[in-house]
């Protein structure tokens, strides 16, 4: 009973397809040869990303793992150091549109449906399969550190090609040890030249894409307030008050 209930936080079983998010084609790559340039935009990208108190974004990612699909749509929350919450906004499974999972200050996650079960909250282990993703990825995992982390693991493990075209800086990396990686080999990441920060990416295994992720609606040390993160209502005026601005006006306004 509880697996079925609960199974709600990134990405739920279902069937659907690539073909249904957009694809960022990648065309006229200029690889980096200049170290220079290379350690210039290491620099940027980690000096950016240290400068974070809060964050929140939007995330539209398809995953596949198994022989599943899944397609959701995410409202993201992120305060430094490590407290995240995220809410299923939309998704191809309909009864977890409204589901909300936090992070605690235990190191655990806590996690809500929408609809009538929206009253009950369970709290997991963060690798309990039951609140992470269709990969296995937890969701401590993807914050803005751990994604610096994820890039030195492809410098130690593989390799990591640095490059540009005219709309993004681009990081081609991959890596021999894939069963430690969430089971991906390969990956792109598209940064964006003025804030630094990722806007789309793809991940592969064995040559098969596996997950598309597109990164929009930054909105960057805006003060979000602590309570956000203990507070599992969804979208509501109780939660996104004192003068916030969160994501949650971006559609509703």
């Amino acid at each position: 009973m509880k697996k079925t209930l609960f199974l709600l936080i990134l990405f739920a079983s279902t069937v659907g397809g690539y073909a249904n998010i957009r694809r960022i084609e990648i065309t006229d790559f200029q690889k980096y040869e200049n170290e220079d340039k290379i350690d210039q935009l290491k620099k940027n990208i980690t000096t950016h990303i240290n400068e974070i108190k809060d964050t929140q974004f939007t995330i539209d990612i398809w995953a596949t793992a198994g022989g599943k699909e899944d397609r959701r749509f995410i409202y993201y929350y992120f305060k430094h150091p490590s407290r995240i919450r995220m809410e299923i906004i939309d998704c191809d499974k309909k009864s977890d549109i409204g589901s909300v999972v936090v992070t605690t200050e235990n190191g655990k996650v806590r996690g809500r449906r929408g609809g009538f079960l929206k009253y009950i909250t369970i709290t997991f282990d963060r690798f309990n399969k039951m609140v992470t993703s269709i990969r296995g990825m937890p969701i401590d995992l993807t914050n803005p550190y751990a994604l610096l982390e994820s890039f030195m693991f492809y410098e130690v493990t593989g390799s990591v090609e640095y490059g540009e075209n005219h709309d993004y800086y681009i990081q081609k990396m991959t890596t021999t040890l894939p069963e430690e990686n969430f089971f991906c080999d390969y990956e792109i990441y598209l940064i964006d030249k003025k804030t630094f920060m990722p806007v789309y990416a793809e991940s592969y295994y064995k040559g098969s894409l596996v997950q598309i992720v597109h990164f929009e609606n930054y909105k960057t040390n805006t003060n979000i307030p602590d309570r956000i993160f203990d507070d599992m209502h969804y979208g509501t005026e109780e939660l996104h008050c004192d003068g916030f601005p969160s994501l949650i006006n971006i559609y509703n306004n």
